[in-house]
């Protein structure tokens, strides 16, 4: 069922960092959202709950959000931070994509470029990154944790058109549980 995909999918890794007592460090976003929409072709998810048992960031959610979008032959993934306290900041978010008979560790057929936002650094196997001992990702996309603009962190936005060597590629092939 839907639910039961959505429940699946609202897994946030984050854990604590006692640089002071107050801050929090989100290490990874695994496929987000407790709640996934589907309009005018985009894929939307959104983060309302920590995943891991470390603290819950400040704030009210939804702290996260993830939108794949058509771009026709391609996808546009944006990458939202609703953080509230400038402490707070992610290293790593964590996708599926449509496997079909592909073996775990072969190459998705993915190719990232990122337009807009702090710098990451993007990785795609199949079932290769696993997040905080559960589930296994396809897709990895890092961003630095040292302080500094660089991080993802409050306010931060990053923007990336992703294409397939396999032909077209919709929202709905980001729509997929871990293995």
């Amino acid at each position: 069922s839907c639910d039961k995909l959505l429940r699946e999918q609202a897994k946030l890794c984050v854990k604590e960092n006692y640089v002071s007592r107050r801050s929090i460090f989100i290490v990874g976003l695994c496929v987000l959202g407790l709640t996934a929409s589907a309009a005018q072709a985009n894929l939307t998810f959104e983060l309302w709950s920590e995943f891991s048992g470390a603290t819950t960031p400040s704030g009210t959610g939804p702290f996260l959000t993830a939108i794949f979008s058509d771009s026709g032959d391609d996808v546009t993934l944006h990458l939202i931070s609703n953080l509230q306290s400038s402490s707070e900041y992610v290293s790593e978010w964590m996708f599926n994509f449509k496997q079909g008979t592909a073996p775990a560790g072969s190459a998705t057929g993915l190719a990232f470029s990122q337009t807009s936002g702090p710098t990451a650094s993007v990785a795609t196997l199949f079932d290769k990154y696993k997040a905080d001992g559960d589930g296994k990702y396809d897709i990895n996309i890092s961003f630095p944790t040292e302080q500094s603009s660089a991080r993802f962190g409050q306010g931060s936005e990053a923007w990336f058109t992703i294409s397939y060597s396999g032909g077209d590629i919709d929202p709905s092939d980001f729509h997929y549980l871990s293995a």
